[in-house]
Parts: structure tokens; sequence; C-alpha cells
């Protein structure tokens, strides 16, 4: 059978609104379906066994799109606008699906609501300028009009064109140096008692091993956006989820890395203090204090910041 033919259950979540773990209670008697090769495991589904309502939401996902290149046989990225990687800043406003490109392989595909927002802190910006050589890297964009389509163009999109880059984990948590501890065992038995690791990977889609590492706590490092998912199934935060734990013994020096600085911030996420100041103008950041420290300013609790964010820092630290 042709590929294009299956979709995931993560695709189908995106397209229809709802939970990967409805998904998986609706396809319960959803036969052909077969294993996801893919990195996260999980189930796909052949297009004809699927709802006349949701084959008929399929072949109109494409309506949602300016162009028609949501069409995969049609779909060209030489038709695509593009710009040079070093002249991201000239990027548009526009929500999209972009596409990082190199001598014509892709190397990474990534959604935005704001694409040049996006790019001015994207967190693959030096993974890439290692790469750039000569002006050799292009960013191409597929400009979406509903932003409810970014998350299924994506996933679709790197399904059919496999870029490397998605593939490799860059944001981690390495449990000997921070102390963490997952309290996945916890959260299970709060959501349902009767819920078990398996169940769990069916439903997240999460690879059943990967899941057997965070609930025994015998990870050495955490995929970021495992826990994102995990976090949106328990419907908690990173913090409910991850535990620092020397965190009931700190020492005053310890206690204020919990606080981190507008530029130390900057400095992280690779944009100016000027472009943070004016970005977290428009968040609920909070708490938040004034710094003690000579240039004063703000400081803000790291529990306060989005869970993306939380994650960069984990890295670096």
């Amino acid at each position: 059978m042709n590929d294009k033919e299956w979709i995931s259950g993560t695709e189908l979540a995106c397209l229809l609104g709802i939970s990967r773990q409805a998904v998986h209670k609706k396809a319960i008697s959803w036969i052909p379906k077969r294993k996801r090769m893919k990195r996260g495991g999980g189930w796909e589904y052949h297009i004809s066994s699927l709802p006349i309502k949701i084959q008929e939401a399929i072949l109109g996902a494409d309506t949602k799109v300016k162009t028609s290149t949501i069409d995969l046989s049609a779909f060209s990225l030489s038709a695509l606008p593009k710009l040079l990687l070093a002249d991201r800043r000239l990027l548009p406003t526009c929500s999209a699906v972009y596409f990082v490109i190199q001598g014509g392989t892709v190397l990474y595909i990534g959604k935005a609501i704001n694409l040049v927002q996006r790019w001015r802190g994207h967190e693959r910006w030096y993974q890439l300028k290692d790469r750039e050589v000569n002006g050799t890297i292009y960013i191409a964009w597929l400009e979406c009009d509903e932003t409810k389509s970014l998350e299924l163009i994506e996933a679709v999109m790197i399904n059919l064109l496999n870029p490397a880059l998605n593939e490799r984990r860059i944001t981690s948590v390495p449990k000997t140096e921070q102390g963490v501890r997952c309290r996945l065992k916890e959260l299970m038995s709060r959501e349902d008692p009767s819920l078990t690791v398996e169940r769990l990977a069916c439903e997240t889609e999460i690879d059943l091993k990967e899941l057997e590492k965070l609930f025994s706590n015998r990870f050495k490092k955490i995929d970021c956006s495992l826990i994102q998912i995990l976090c949106d199934y328990f419907d908690c935060s990173i913090g409910e989820l991850l535990v620092n734990e020397r965190r009931s013994s700190l020492s005053k020096r310890e206690a204020s890395e919990e606080w981190i600085s507008l530029s130390r911030l900057a400095t992280i996420l690779g944009v100016t203090s000027r472009s943070l100041q004016k970005k977290v103008k428009g968040q609920d950041w909070n708490p938040k204090r004034k710094r003690q420290e000579r240039g004063g300013g703000w400081e803000y609790h790291i529990s306060g910041l989005p869970e993306d964010i939380q994650c960069r820092i984990s890295a670096v630290n």
C-alpha cells in the first residue's frame, strides 16, 4: 500500500482538534492499521478504514492552505518562496510551515505562528550555522491561512521528507548532574489507578522503552518533546513532572539559581535583551522580582516561564 494513504494518530488528533487519547479510544475498530515505524512509535491508520466524515475532513484539509501544495502529489519545494539563512530577519510575519534546505536536501521542518519571530531565537540556529558555507542554506515556507492547520501540515511534511535534524534531540536534562526525578508513576496513579505504562504508550504514541525509563527513573537524558506530550496528557506543568531532588535542601546560592535575569535569558535564547524585553511585555511571566545586583532590571522565576524555555535553560545549566 502507498504510504501516503496512511495517517498517524498524532496527525488525526491535530486534524480533528482532539487529544491523542481520544483518537486511540475511537480507533479500536479502525482496520487496517499498522505500527508506525518512525521515532515515537504509535499507530497509523489506513484512510479507507476511517469513518466517512473523517475521510472528508482529511480530503478537505488542503482548502485551509493558501496554496495547493498540501496535495502531496503536487508538492514542490522549488515553488515555495525562500530566503538565505543569513537573511532570516527579512522573513514575513505570517504563520507558516518552514523548510530549512541545503543543496536540495531538507535538513529541518518546523511550524511558526509568526515566522520572523520564530527565527529570532531559533534553537537550531547554532547547529545550522556550523553547516553554513557561503550562503548554501535557505529557509523556504508554506504560508497557512489557519494556524490550526500548522501542526497537521508539519507532521505530514516530516513524514514525507524525513529531514535529518527532526530526528535529533538537542535539548535534554542529564540526570546525574541535575538530580532530576520523574514523577510519572505518581501522575499515572493520580490520573487513573488502573493506567499502565503499556496503555499510556498507546495513548500518547511514545515509545514504550522511553516511558519505562521515565517510569522507573532509569533515564540518562530526557527528550523535551516527550516531556511536553506527557505534560499535555496529564494537564500538569513541567515542574510537576520533573522534580529536582536537591531542591528541599537548597543553599542560599542554589535558591538564587531558580531566578534568571533578562540579560541571561536573552543569551540562552540567542536574542537581544531589547527584543526579549518587548516580548516579555505581552507575556504573563510571574513570579518576577526586582534584580538586586548591579544593573537592576527584572528577574523571573524559572517555574513561571513557558515550558519550552524551561527546557532550554535546563539544557545549558
